[in-house]
């Protein structure tokens, strides 16, 4: 399965981690919504749909996830990150900030672009 199409939706003030809402067609015919582009403590990745657990635990589950098993001949961690790669390249086409900016250049000026980021518990 390879990606045909995907769009971005990008917020406009993102008060969270969550930077834009992604929808990515499979082959023109498997569609995927409400994946995500998150800025975590090591950069920007693609996070699945998930759902609350329902416990008021604050935890949350992919409804969505890839197999660690093979996909068309590739490792499912593979195919993941090729997946990851080509949502971030249409990020940065459209505009979007870096996957992996320079840390010593956000801490040293821009406050407002990292702020909410602290204490980051995202292990990515």
């Amino acid at each position: 399965m390879k990606p045909t199409k995907i769009t971005l939706r990008k917020l406009n003030s993102p008060k969270g981690k969550v930077l834009a809402f992604v929808e990515i067609v499979f082959d023109e015919l498997l569609v995927v919504k409400n994946m995500k582009i998150v800025k975590g403590s090591k950069g920007l990745f693609l996070a699945m749909p998930n759902k609350p657990s329902g416990h008021d635990d604050g935890k949350f589950f992919d409804e969505v996830f890839i197999d660690q098993s093979w996909v068309d001949g590739t490792p499912g961690q593979d195919f993941k990150n090729k997946l990851q790669a080509a949502v971030l390249k249409k990020w940065e086409e459209e505009g979007g900030q870096p996957a992996f900016e320079d840390q010593s250049s956000v801490a040293g000026g821009n406050q407002a672009s990292n702020s909410g980021f602290a204490g980051d518990s995202v292990p990515f």
